[in-house]
């Protein structure tokens, strides 16, 4: 289960706790980031999204995701973007 903290809509956390799809089933106010890969030549990184995700499978897709508890931005950003980057191709 992978939880993360609740947000208010002026980015004020609210002390609520969720589990990442009732938060977004919801429609609750919570932090993600975006990672925007390009290469030397301008090419975007996209990744195609497996066919078992719960949301938009089989979709091409930016990196990114859902900022995790007790995790701040700048940490989410750097870790799905490294973990990402192996599959430039």
């Amino acid at each position: 289960m992978e939880l993360i903290d609740g947000y208010n809509e002026n980015n004020e956390p609210t002390g609520d706790i969720v589990e990442r799809f009732e938060a977004f089933d919801k429609g609750l106010w919570r932090r993600t980031v975006s990672c925007w890969i390009l290469n030397e030549n301008g090419e975007i990184l996209m990744q195609k999204r497996t066919p078992n995700k719960k949301r938009n499978p089989n979709k091409w897709a930016k990196t990114g995701g859902q900022v995790d508890r007790r995790r701040n931005t700048r940490s989410s950003y750097k870790e799905r973007s490294k973990r990402r980057a192996w599959n430039w191709y």
